[in-house]
Parts: C-alpha cells; sequence; structure tokens
C-alpha cells in the first residue's frame, strides 16, 4: 500500500485499488449458482440410479467433476439427500455405463394368413456401472 502525499497520488492509489478490486469481484465464486446448477443436472438423472445406461455418461462425469469441486461451504448448501444421492453418483463407473442395444424390428407377411410379423433381433441390457 502506497502512501500519497498530494491529491493526484491519493487519486491514482485509489483507482489502482479499485480496478484491482473489481478483478477480484470478477473472479469471486456464485456458489448459489454453483449448487443450482448441480441440482439441475441431478434432476436430469432418473430416480433409479440403476437404470443410468451410455447415454448419462457425460451428464455422470459433470455431476462428479462439480461435486468433488465443491469447498465446504457449498457443500452445506445441499440437503442431506442431496448429499446423499450425490455420493451414490460419486461412486459410479461413468466409462462402464453400459450402451443400449439397438433394438431393430423387422415386419414382414410371412405366414399364410398375410399377418404382420414382429421379429425382435436385439435385446436391452442393464447398466452394471455401480460399485456396491
Amino acid at each position: 500500500m502506497l502512501k500519497a502525499t498530494d491529491l493526484t497520488a491519493l487519486m491514482e492509489t485509489y483507482d489502482a485499488d479499485f480496478a484491482r478490486l473489481k478483478e477480484l469481484g470478477k473472479a469471486a465464486i456464485d456458489h448459489a449458482a454453483v449448487i443450482a446448477g448441480l441440482r439441475q443436472n441431478l434432476s436430469y438423472l432418473p430416480d433409479d440410479l440403476n437404470d443410468l445406461n451410455a447415454n448419462y455418461k457425460t451428464l455422470v462425469k459433470d455431476i462428479q467433476t462439480v461435486y468433488g469441486g465443491l469447498n465446504s461451504y457449498q457443500k452445506k448448501l445441499l440437503s442431506a439427500n442431496e448429499t446423499k444421492r450425490l455420493d451414490a453418483v460419486a461412486k459410479i463407473d461413468a466409462d462402464s455405463l453400459t450402451a443400449l442395444a439397438v433394438v431393430k424390428l423387422a415386419m414382414g407377411a410371412n405366414n399364410d394368413n398375410n399377418f404382420p410379423i414382429i421379429r425382435i433381433t436385439h435385446r436391452v441390457r442393464r447398466s452394471s456401472a455401480l460399485r456396491p
């Protein structure tokens, strides 16, 4: 901190200090916005985490990254239920989420009555990415 010897020096010191304060203000964390974004992302997950599949991979990783980066103050803004759910999401191996198989339907009239016949050639598998 500099000592000003006249009004011009005082104003220059004030301007420099005020500019620095504005820079620091821009870098401030909006805790409420961080938590709101995390809550919104949580709302996109299915109620039963066993229903997660590879379509949720990026979302799960994003939630894990944000949750892992929360400071103690931000964690206090979460409810007990949110913390419990986030802890469960944190244990998921997002890279192991099962990709849903493509289900192919073939329709045709291959019988004597000309009734439509539908053949399913692939089935959907359940995810096994949740760790015990």
